[in-house]
């Protein structure tokens, strides 16, 4: 079995959350033609953070690229252990950020006037229980490969 280097690691980490976000701007696209302002609320929020979401993943993905275009050995041991506790730092700090957004739209949920509002909040609720499980797992795997470098 191959073992997975910090790099790679970003990489398939960059693509999954490009990919997922290119599927929440679609869903949300089709929600956001309903005739239910509940469920135009709801895709509204898919494709604002889906949007936001993909310009994130770009920029991982063009700064991991040229840090690695930069490096004389990129993959020197010190400098991939670096990278990884790097990216456990900022997975560890978005995972509980997401209970954050969680929070905040179950507020508007319950403080709402309209279903419109009511559906901003559930979308705001949705995205970021995606993210917390999506960084979370990625914090979890991250971690292992700590361990094996």
């Amino acid at each position: 079995m191959e073992q997975i280097n910090i790099w790679r690691f970003n990489q398939q980490l960059t693509s999954r959350l490009l990919n997922i976000n290119i599927l929440n701007i679609e869903l949300g696209r089709r929600l956001s033609r309903s005739e239910s302002s509940f469920w135009r609320g709801i895709g509204t929020q898919a494709v604002g953070w889906g949007i936001i979401n993909i310009a994130i993943a770009l920029f991982g993905h063009i700064k991991t690229r040229r840090r690695l275009d930069k490096l004389d050995d990129p993959f020197d041991e010190a400098i991939m252990q670096k990278e990884t506790h790097a990216l456990q730092r900022i997975l560890a700090i978005n995972a509980p950020l997401n209970l954050v957004y969680i929070f905040g739209g179950w507020l508007l949920t319950k403080r709402g006037q309209s279903e419109a509002m009511r559906g901003n909040g559930w979308g705001i609720m949705l995205q970021g229980l995606i993210l917390l499980f999506f960084d979370s797992f990625h914090l979890k795997q991250v971690s292992k490969l700590d361990k094996t470098s």
